[in-house]
């Protein structure tokens, strides 16, 4: 349980509070952390969730949709939403 919740945490709570602390200390291995390499890994994992996100949001919807769960047409309305704001 531990390697799988608490570990991860601490690595994102550690580097998170020197990615923001880092604005405020005078430290040029700091500045050139923050600069370079966390705003891009940011960026990096960022596209990954958003990508990831997309899928997961059409997959229920989907599912909901052709099983004609409870509240079905908003899941149509969904996909069309989702459609439409990427074809935008």
């Amino acid at each position: 349980m531990i390697w799988k919740r608490y570990i991860p945490i601490a690595i994102v709570g550690f580097f998170g509070s020197l990615t923001l602390f880092g604005w405020f200390i005078e430290n040029e291995g700091i500045k050139a952390f923050i600069d370079d390499d966390a705003t891009q890994w940011y960026d990096i994992i960022a596209s990954f969730a958003i990508f990831l996100g997309a899928l997961n949001l059409l997959k229920m919807q989907i599912q909901k949709f052709r099983r004609k769960k409870r509240d079905w047409q908003y899941s149509g309305l969904a996909i069309a939403g989702f459609v439409f704001a990427v074809i935008a």
